[in-house]
Parts: structure tokens; sequence; C-alpha cells
């Protein structure tokens, strides 16, 4: 039996790297969960499952000595169990397994979950990580083998980053969506109760220059300046936290935007708004518009970034908001939610049926089937 590693960096739920894991499993192969971070609910959750979990001695940070420890230990680990291919996913496991690569007899296959935002004309210069920036073309250059999520994902790295096209395989996310939580009704209606208005929105993504809360923050400030009666939940953490925080008081937002953090009961906050935002640059096949999907409830997503504009028809299943004057784009669409111009609820099931059609496990086997043998069975 063959052997796959999973090398990761995160340790939260993930129903598509579970899905995606689980369903190789499945499929004949001996899989192997590896993450540069310590234990956590993805660890507990697959290993009920069956799969092998595991941690790195020494979790990563920004230390040069952590790379180096991470570099030695992913080769002791791939030597130690045998393993046939190694499936590195985000930025730090995919950069230690460039090096990596060279030491051991396994296949390194990286899978690439971001989207760049280099050249749009409102990101500035000094907004960009430069370090994000350098890891994405030495992988670039140093893979084989790219597996992205969605068409946009591919197009881009070759119109902006001269990959050769012949490195990048599309293989969409999968989603076994048996794996989400029930919303508890009482938790919800709680939540409604307490952050009561007549359009409640939220964010569910880090706090990150590139997921552009400030926009939304900004298109918000002036709505209620106008005497809109809307609030915002944001969920999550990250860097932009203070910033965003010192912008809602500077503003006197506070009854209006509301941290929440990060929560285990997400699925409870996304039943309960009425809207998610999600003007971000980044992603490459969000997750988070998939599961408001799944809730029946509205997304405004941007246009062109990732695979939104892949399966979101504006009016219809959603709303796609431009990449430029991005935040008069959210002020003014929020005032067409907010006057009733748009059928929210009829919105939200459309957008359930397309994901469930689109994303589900049943829908995508076939797609995986393929992928396996082009790509795992050649050396059998």
């Amino acid at each position: 039996m063959k052997k796959i590693l999973v090398f990761f960096s995160a340790n939260k739920q993930t129903v598509s790297l579970e899905s995606h894991i689980l369903e190789l499993s499945k499929l004949g192969f001996d899989m192997y969960f590896l993450t540069s971070c310590g234990e956590g609910v993805l660890h507990k959750r697959l290993r009920e499952k069956g799969i092998k979990c595991y941690t790195s001695p020494i979790q990563f940070s920004n230390s040069i000595n952590t790379y180096i420890f991470n570099f030695f230990y992913v080769i002791y680990f791939i030597i130690r169990n045998q393993v046939n291919f190694v499936f590195p996913h985000l930025h730090t496991p995919c950069l230690i397994s460039s090096f990596a690569q060279y030491f051991v007899s396994a296949e390194f296959i990286f899978f690439r979950h971001n989207s760049s935002v280099w050249n749009n004309q409102d990101i500035l210069e000094k907004d960009i990580n430069k370090n994000e920036r350098i890891v994405d073309s030495i992988i670039n250059i140093m893979a084989n083998k790219i597996i992205v999520p969605s068409d946009g994902v591919k197009n881009y790295m070759i119109t902006h980053e001269n990959v050769n096209a012949s490195k990048i395989e599309i293989l969409h996310y999968m989603y076994d969506f048996s794996m989400y939580n029930e919303p508890s009704y009482e938790m919800v209606e709680k939540i409604r109760e307490e952050y009561k208005c007549n359009l409640l929105l939220i964010m569910v993504s880090r706090m990150v220059k590139h997921k552009r809360h400030i926009l939304v923050l900004e298109a918000l400030n002036n709505l209620i300046k106008e005497g809109y009666d809307i609030k915002l939940l944001l969920l999550d953490d990250g860097p932009e936290e203070n910033n965003l925080k010192e912008y809602v008081s500077k503003n006197k937002l506070e009854k209006h935007v509301f941290f929440i953090g990060f929560v285990q009961n997400f699925i409870d906050y996304m039943k309960a708004s009425d809207v998610l935002v999600q003007p971000s640059m980044t992603d490459a096949s969000n997750s988070v518009a998939k599961e408001m999907g799944l809730l029946s409830k509205a997304i405004m997503v941007s246009e062109g970034v990732g695979d939104y504009s892949e399966y979101v028809v504006p009016g219809e299943n959603g709303i796609l908001i431009p990449t430029i004057n991005t935040k008069e784009s959210i002020e003014k669409e929020l005032c067409s939610i907010y006057n009733a111009k748009y059928d929210l609820i009829q919105m939200g099931k459309t957008l359930r049926e397309t994901i469930l059609d689109t994303f589900s496990k049943s829908k995508l086997e076939e797609e995986y089937i393929t992928f396996v043998k082009n790509n795992l069975l050649y050396n059998q």
C-alpha cells in the first residue's frame, strides 16, 4: 500500500482538507498527517477516522532554527515511515518541502491555497508581504507539480507569475458536508437577540491586510452615519486586529462592530447573520463561502478572486464586488440589500443548490480518481 504524507501548518477544523485526506484513504492509500504546529481539533477529528496524526517536536516560528529543524525532521519522518508521496499545503510546509525533496526518494506534489494580489492597483507596495511573494516564487521554481483548487488561481499563476502551465493541475476542494455540525437554533436565536438590527453582517477570515476588513468598516461607517441600522460580526483574529479595533474606537462604532474572535461554534454565528461580506484578495477557494451556502445564506465576495466567479451568478446566488473601488461597491450593495432590492432568502437557497451540486463529495469523486490515476499510480 502506497503511503501519502500530508504536511500542513494549521490545526483548526478544515472540512475540505479532512475530506481530501479521507477520500485518498478510501481510494487505498495509507495516510499520514503531520503539522508544523501543535495538536488541535484537526488532529482529533482525523485520528477518530483512523488517520495517523503527528506534530513536529519543535513547532514552527519565524526563527531560522525552526525552519532548519523542520527541514531535517521532515526528511527523517519520510525515511522512517517509508513515505511514497508528500503533499505539502500552505507556505511553510511548501517552502520546507521545496528543499527537502532533494534528500528523499518520495515524490512531492505541492498544494497551493492562495491567489496573489501584486497586480492590483488598490494594494499599496508597503502592504505587500514580500516574504510571501518570495516563498511563492521559490515554490513555483522548485516544484515539479502544483495542485490548485480553481481555474482562477491557475490562470493567475500562468499570467502574472510566469509559471509553466504543465506544472499546474486543478483539483477542486471536496466537501463531505455531513462533517459539519448542525446549528444550535437556541444559540442562533440568542445571537440574533444579542446583536439585534435590521441587517446583520459577518466576516469570517484571518485579520490580515489582504482580507481587507478595513474597507468593510469604512463602508459600514458611512452607512451608519446616514442612519442605517447595520451591525457586523468579525470572527477569527490576526495581526491587523488592533488596527481594526482602533478604527472602530476612533469612529465610535462599538455598538455596531463586534470582535467575536475564534470560536468553535462558528456555524451558529453564520446561521444568525444575514450576509457574508468577504472582499479578500487572497482567497483561492474560500471555504466560508461554501459553509454559508450550505446554510442557505447570502454572500458578497470578490469578483475574479479564486473561484468565486466560477460559481457565483450575480444577483441569483450571490453578489460579486470588484477588486478596485471596492469600498464604494460594498457601500452601494449594502444599500441595495438594506432596501430589499435583493431577495436574500431566495439567493441563499440558490447558493445552497450550487454548492451542493459543485463541491460535494459525491460530485467530485471521479475527479479524485482521475487525479490518483494521473499522479499516484503510474509507478506501482
